[in-house]
C-alpha cells in the first residue's frame, strides 16, 4: 500500500474518527474532503471513503442534496483518479425496499448513482451496506447509545419494538476490513455486519446487566409490528475477503464500552 492516497468526507462523525486514528496508526497519509479540495492524480492508488451523509426527520429534505452531494464526489473521483467507498445500510434489500425512509432512499439511489456512473471507468467501487456500528466514544444516534443514556438516567424504559432484531458491528472490526478491502481491485457490493441479529429487548438486557444498571424494563402491552424489516444480513462474502474471520460479538463491544477502553 506505498503511497496509497486516502481522502475522506464526513471525518468528524463516528465512524470518520475511529477510522482516521486508525488509518493514522497504519502510517496512511489522509486527506479531508471540502468542495474546493484538490488533489494530484492518484494513478488508481487511491480511494475517496464518503462517510458524509445529511440526516433529517422532515420528509424529502436532504434527499436531493445528498444526490447532488454524490455528484460531487462522484466527478471528484474521476477527476483525481480515486476509487470509492461509499457507505449504505443494510436494509437495503427485498422485501424492504418500498419501506425506505428519506435517509435509506437517498443510500439506495446513491448506490444506483455509483454503479452507473463507474460502469465503463479503469476505477473501482466498494459499496458496503453497513449494520449498527458501535463502539467507544460513540454519537448519539443508534440504538445502542440511546437505550444506555435512557438507562442511565431513569428509574424505567419503556420498550415499544422491542422484537425487532438489528445486527450489531464493532467499530474495529469495520476498521480492519476496510483496510482490507483496499487491496481489492474489484468493483463489490458488500454486506458489512457481524452475521448474527439480536433482538432489542436482549440488548437491553445486556446493557442493564454489563453497565449494571438499576433500571426497569418495562414492555409496551400494545406493540404491534406490522413490517418486520429484513435486517439480519450475512457476512460470508466479507468473510471471504478480509484475513480475520472472527468477529467481536455485542458482549466484547459493550464490555469495551463500559470499561472505558478504546
Amino acid at each position: 500500500m506505498k503511497n496509497l492516497k486516502i481522502i475522506i468526507s464526513g471525518y468528524k462523525g463516528f465512524i470518520g474518527r475511529n477510522l482516521s486514528r486508525y488509518l493514522k496508526n497504519k502510517k496512511i497519509k489522509l486527506f479531508n474532503y471540502t468542495k474546493n479540495s484538490k488533489l494530484k492524480k492518484s494513478n488508481n492508488n487511491g480511494y475517496f471513503i464518503h462517510l458524509d451523509f445529511f440526516i433529517s426527520k422532515k420528509r424529502n429534505r436532504y434527499l436531493k442534496k445528498n444526490l447532488q452531494k454524490m455528484d460531487e464526489v462522484i466527478n471528484f473521483c474521476k477527476k483525481s483518479e480515486l476509487n470509492l467507498i461509499f457507505f449504505s445500510t443494510s436494509f437495503i434489500k427485498k422485501p424492504n425496499i418500498k419501506y425506505l425512509n428519506e435517509y435509506q432512499k437517498a443510500k439506495y439511489l446513491c448506490e444506483k448513482k455509483i454503479e452507473k456512473s463507474f460502469l465503463n471507468e479503469k476505477l473501482n467501487y466498494k459499496i458496503l451496506r453497513l449494520s449498527n456500528v458501535y463502539g467507544s466514544r460513540f454519537n448519539n444516534y443508534g440504538v445502542i447509545p440511546d437505550l444506555i443514556k435512557k438507562m442511565k438516567n431513569k428509574k424505567k424504559i419503556v420498550l415499544k419494538n422491542y422484537n425487532d432484531k438489528r445486527d450489531f458491528l464493532y467499530i474495529d472490526d469495520l476498521n480492519k476490513i476496510i483496510f482490507e478491502l483496499f487491496k481489492s481491485k474489484k468493483s463489490i457490493k458488500l454486506n458489512v455486519c457481524f452475521g448474527k441479529s439480536l433482538k432489542i429487548l436482549d440488548l437491553a438486557k445486556k446493557i442493564k446487566k454489563i453497565f449494571k444498571y438499576n433500571c426497569e424494563i418495562v414492555l409496551l402491552k400494545k406493540y404491534k409490528n406490522s413490517f418486520q424489516p429484513i435486517n439480519s444480513p450475512s457476512n460470508k462474502s466479507i468473510k471471504k475477503i478480509i484475513k480475520f474471520k472472527k468477529l467481536k460479538d455485542i458482549d466484547f463491544g459493550l464490555n469495551k464500552i463500559s470499561s472505558g477502553s478504546i
